[in-house]
């Protein structure tokens, strides 16, 4: 038996911004109110959110300036059913069972698209849906089921509720099944039959017949056995008789064979050796370096003679020798700078030479002066 809804709660949805309906424990809901007074959008409220009616409209349902709907149905057995829709298209189904969740169309915390209501909820609430619509939940404007409904779809309704054409097919089967059966039983009843006639027949027989019987039977079986036996040696023997003759074989020197052995042994051996690890290539120049030191220091550590011991020496000799030297060293600089000075100064006379004769050639003269070597124009 189904349960009984108990209450209806809309958050956004079309003129409620928040609603809930009770209803009390009477088996007849019955809503009324006044004209654009909600009746409507409550009853739509719940084909949504249990029938997934208008599934293309449902959308338009958010109420303005909302991105969601939600509708809570309640029941008498401490079920509740949740449906949201967003204006993404994304939707919500989900079950609870005294506040606990037992159920979500949530994939990994995520929203989906649910395009039609789950089975779960759908087998909880004994929804018998058809090709014309769900027949849980009807409206003034929907034709009467089986009345004013056409030939066809009445016959494709009751077909899917009724499932007719499945229990045509399961009649048939069964009818296969029980007449394959009425011929099984037919052949063992035939087999019983004839075992009854057999069993008629050995009545007559005494006891000395049937232990002779006995007798006899045991004795075919010992003479199949022995039959068996000769048969089998016999196959030995044919067997026997087609083996060609072993060839001559000339010995062997066992020695040779020994160092073949010892040769596989070692090949063996090699094959068992771990693989040596690969190294990189080192650098010769360090390593003779390396051991020129080594050979210092072994030279070093072969010397045992204490160093000799070395007179005061008088320095002053010395500082003024590295004082000389000094004072050659800026001479040296000096005249180093004196050779270049002179280089410049024929460089610079060179020129001066040129300008003068470029001048006198365009008829400018010049006079140079005996002291300084200075260049006076001198007018024509």
């Amino acid at each position: 038996m189904y349960s009984r809804i108990v209450s209806v709660e809309v958050f956004n949805f079309m003129v409620y911004n928040h609603a809930v309906i009770s209803f009390d424990e009477e088996n007849i809901i019955n809503i009324k109110g006044y004209n654009s007074g909600g009746k409507s959008t409550m009853l739509k409220a719940i084909a949504v959110c249990l029938t997934n009616m208008y599934p293309k409209a449902q959308t338009k349902f958010i109420r303005h300036g909302e991105k969601y709907f939600r509708i809570v149905v309640k029941f008498e057995d401490g079920v509740s059913i949740v449906r949201d829709k967003y204006i993404t298209g994304q939707s919500l189904y989900e079950i609870y069972k005294d506040d606990k969740c037992e159920f979500t169309t949530k994939e990994g915390g995520k929203l989906t698209k649910v395009d039609a209501v789950p089975d779960i909820i759908s087998n909880y609430l004994g929804l018998c849906v058809v090709s014309t619509g769900c027949l849980n939940y009807q409206v003034r404007q929907d034709p009467l089921w089986l009345i004013e409904t056409t030939g066809s779809e009445n016959y494709n309704s009751l077909n899917e509720i009724l499932r007719t054409e499945e229990i045509s097919r399961a009649g048939a089967m069964l009818n296969s099944d029980k007449n394959k059966l009425n011929s099984e039983i037919t052949g063992i009843e035939a087999s019983l039959q004839e075992t009854r006639f057999s069993l008629k027949e050995i009545s007559g027989y005494s006891a000395e017949l049937l232990q002779e019987l006995e007798k006899r039977e045991a004795l075919c079986k010992s003479l199949v056995a022995k039959y068996n036996k000769v048969a089998s040696i016999y196959d030995t023997a044919y067997q026997l008789t087609t083996i060609e003759d072993i060839p001559d074989v000339s010995l062997i020197d066992d020695r040779r064979y020994n160092n073949i052995l010892s040769v596989s042994k070692t090949i063996d051996d090699v094959d068992n050796t771990p693989f040596l690890p690969e190294i990189s290539l080192v650098d010769d120049n360090r390593f003779v370096k390396l051991s020129g030191i080594l050979e210092t220091v072994k030279n070093l550590s072969e010397v045992r003679k204490p160093c000799p011991v070395i007179d005061a020496v008088d320095v002053s000799a010395d500082k003024r020798i590295v004082g000389i030297s000094s004072t050659l060293d800026e001479l040296r600089s000096v005249m180093h700078d004196i050779k270049a000075l002179d280089t410049e100064e024929k460089s610079v006379k060179a020129k001066l030479t040129s300008i003068v004769e470029k001048a006198r050639e365009k008829g400018i003269k010049f006079v140079q002066c005996d002291n300084c070597g200075t260049y006076i124009e001198v007018g024509v």
